[in-house]
């Protein structure tokens, strides 16, 4: 063979290697060991790796919030839902609203959207952006017509977004994943006899357990909640509100008509004050037409992921017993 000037009796012999790409199996979700301790957290192993290619194609992570961000590092905190809470500071509670209620005689499912605030700035005011948790109502059309919205019965999954295998496309989809479940059973309430109670329990990654129950206690002056952690006897937490606030008796765009504030009790420290809840004022057209309402909680400084969640629970508790005008058989 010729090359060039050069004749050669024997052409180069360029050798290739073939590597064969190991394939790595996908092993069922383990066990994950839920404790109060943050570092002692740990997510499930899902098997597979997650390249950023991917979370980023399906809005994992919403890199608006901090464009410097690691992505790999913000989705496994958002594929954490334990870890998550834990790190949250203030969040906004946004009900859907349902405009069609406004002209027809039905009741649907609520539906709410939990918002993440910025925690190293606790004046700026939380926006809708960076969404963390959801919540929908599960309950039949029987006790959504015929019930008070006060004692009817419902269920009710604050769900996380996760990262799950897809067995038929063999790769990972994002979806809302099920984390903090809720049970209210109906009770004929008549003034202190018979309260409704709220019953929170864990439903993440397999594993079922009660984090405690939230009691709306009777009170002729205030909207009053008990918050039990686990089976306890005793109330943990106290959340506790004036009835007679301008942002509940008037939904005027003024100034003090636009929030109510309800004052959280820490019972085992002498019923000391450790934070506060707002309902806040949404846009003239979502009060007027609908029956959805907007919360905003700054959650104490020492509070754990599962003080959180019965907070959270609360205040879900709380819409249904005294905002929702579509009760007023109550």
């Amino acid at each position: 063979s010729t090359w060039g000037n050069n004749t050669m009796e024997n052409p180069p012999i360029v050798q290739i290697d073939v590597v064969t790409p190991q394939t790595v199996d996908h092993q069922p979700e383990a066990a994950v060991a839920v404790t109060d301790d943050f570092a002692n957290t740990r997510t499930p192993a899902i098997g597979k790796p997650v390249s950023n290619s991917l979370l980023a194609s399906n809005n994992l992570v919403d890199q608006s919030m901090n464009p410097n961000a690691d992505t790999a590092m913000t989705a496994q905190i958002l594929n954490d839902p334990i870890r998550l809470l834990t790190n949250l500071v203030r969040v906004r509670i946004v009900q859907k609203a349902q405009y069609i209620e406004t002209f027809c005689p039905c009741e649907f499912e609520n539906e709410y959207t939990i918002y993440a605030g910025n925690p190293h700035d606790p004046d700026v005011e939380v926006e809708k952006i960076n969404k963390v948790f959801t919540c929908k109502e599960r309950s039949t059309c029987f006790q959504r017509a015929c019930c008070a919205s006060f004692s009817r019965e419902f269920a009710m999954d604050i769900r996380y977004k996760g990262m799950e295998y897809n067995e038929l496309i063999s790769q990972y989809g994002c979806t809302w994943l099920p984390f903090i479940a809720l049970r209210r059973e109906y009770k004929c309430t008549c003034c202190c006899i018979n309260r409704p109670v709220l019953t929170v329990e864990l439903n993440y990654n397999g594993i079922k357990e009660q984090l405690g129950y939230v009691i709306n206690e009777f009170n002729c002056c205030l909207f009053s909640f008990a918050i039990h952690e686990r089976k306890e006897e005793k109330a943990s937490y106290k959340v506790s509100g004036d009835c007679c606030q301008c942002g509940i008796c008037c939904n005027c765009p003024c100034e003090k008509c636009m929030r109510a504030v309800f004052d959280m009790y820490d019972c085992k420290n002498y019923g000391k004050k450790i934070g506060e809840i707002k309902k806040i004022w949404s846009t003239c057209v979502k009060e007027c037409c609908s029956d959805a309402n907007e919360y905003i909680i700054t959650f104490p400084g020492a509070a754990t992921w599962r003080q959180k969640a019965l907070f959270l629970s609360a205040i879900l508790f709380m819409d249904y017993c005294y905002f929702e005008k579509k009760g007023k058989q109550n």
